[in-house]
Formats: structure tokens, C-alpha cells, sequence
């Protein structure tokens, strides 16, 4: 696969973790003609928003932001892989890191929020679907698929490196010199021959 195409999906998986922590989706509640749809940030109930500067969900937000902030950061390194090449080699196990750690970070964030409201909504009927989640854990999932790709891509360019480099030495090497005298057994191996005999 083209390191292009995974800084692709790298971007593709950032708008989806930044929609998931930007979307009031993250608790949804519809019951007779009331709706309201909670997010990290904000909430909007029957069409009005209100900030939720002070509901208590400061570390789903830093966890949620601090994923995003890794995973930017990844692409950039991706596509800075991709511009130079093997000038760049030692970039590609960087991204790998930052996804790894940003899948994590989120996966642990979407998991404890779905845990919390399970708890204290006691599985209520009018819960309506997650979609913040949803797509904060299809962006989570994205990246660990983009980490195998990397992988990859690490193991064949580690594998090209090294064909390369023992090419360059077969041809490097000096060739021994036959000065026309032959060779006795005990001289092949290294056993100095006995004169006069």
C-alpha cells in the first residue's frame, strides 16, 4: 500500500474522532416529543444549546482532545514519510506510536462514557442511538488498522534497505588475485608449506 493512501486514512480518521468529540451525540434521550442530545461540550435540548462548561466531564474532554492533538500530529509525520522517503525513514515508526497511543486514549474515553451511562441511565427505553460514540470508536478503529499498514510498510522498506546495502557490499568487495602459483591443500587452509622437502 502507498504511505499516501494510509495518510489518508489517517485524515479520514481525524475528521471522524473530531466529529465524534464535536457532535452532541455522546448521550441522546427522545421521549414523547422531548429531545435532548448531550455532548462533550454543549447540549442541545428541543433545538436550544447550552454549554456545559461545569458537568463534570473535563477528563472525557482532555482524553478526547489529547487523541486528536496525536493524531494530527501523526498524519503530519505520515505525509513528511511520504515527501522524503527513505531520507525520512527513522518518521515512519513515529506515527505507529502516536495512533497507537491516540486509539487507546479514545477507545478508553468511549468505553468509560458507555460505561457511565449504562450505569446511570439504568438502560432506559427512550435512550436514543450514541452517534458520537459511534463515530469517536469507528475513528479509534481506523487508526489501529492504519498502524498494521504502517507496520508494513516499516518491514518492507527495512527489508529493501538491507537487499540494498548487501548488494553494495557483494559489489564492494575485493576479488582475490591468483598470481599464477598454485595452491597445495596445506595452503588453502592456512598451513605455511615446508621448503626443502
Amino acid at each position: 500500500m502507498n504511505i499516501k493512501i494510509a495518510g489518508i486514512f489517517n485524515i479520514i480518521a481525524l475528521l471522524l474522532l473530531v466529529a465524534g468529540a464535536l457532535a452532541p451525540g455522546w448521550i441522546v434521550i427522545e421521549s414523547s416529543g422531548n429531545s435532548i442530545h448531550v455532548g462533550l461540550f454543549y447540549a442541545v435540548a428541543n433545538g436550544y444549546t447550552a454549554s456545559l462548561a461545569f458537568f463534570g466531564l473535563i477528563e472525557f474532554q482532555i482524553e478526547v482532545i489529547v487523541g486528536i492533538i496525536l493524531c494530527i500530529i501523526a498524519t503530519i509525520l505520515i505525509f513528511v514519510y511520504a515527501i522524503n522517503g527513505q531520507k525520512a525513514h527513522s518518521y515512519i515508526m513515529s506515527p505507529v506510536i502516536l495512533n497507537l497511543i491516540s486509539g487507546v486514549i479514545t477507545c478508553v474515553a468511549v468505553g468509560r462514557f458507555l460505561h457511565a451511562i449504562f450505569k446511570i441511565l439504568d438502560r432506559r427505553n427512550d435512550m436514543g442511538v450514541p452517534y458520537s460514540l459511534i463515530l469517536s470508536g469507528l475513528g479509534a478503529v481506523m487508526l489501529f488498522v492504519i498502524i498494521v499498514v504502517l507496520i508494513v510498510k516499516k518491514t518492507q522498506d527495512s527489508n529493501k534497505t538491507q537487499s540494498s546495502q548487501g548488494m553494495v557490499l557483494a559489489n564492494t568487495s575485493k576479488p582475490q588475485v591468483n598470481m599464477g602459483y598454485s595452491q597445495g591443500p596445506t595452503q588453502q587452509y592456512g598451513i605455511p608449506p615446508k621448503y626443502g622437502v
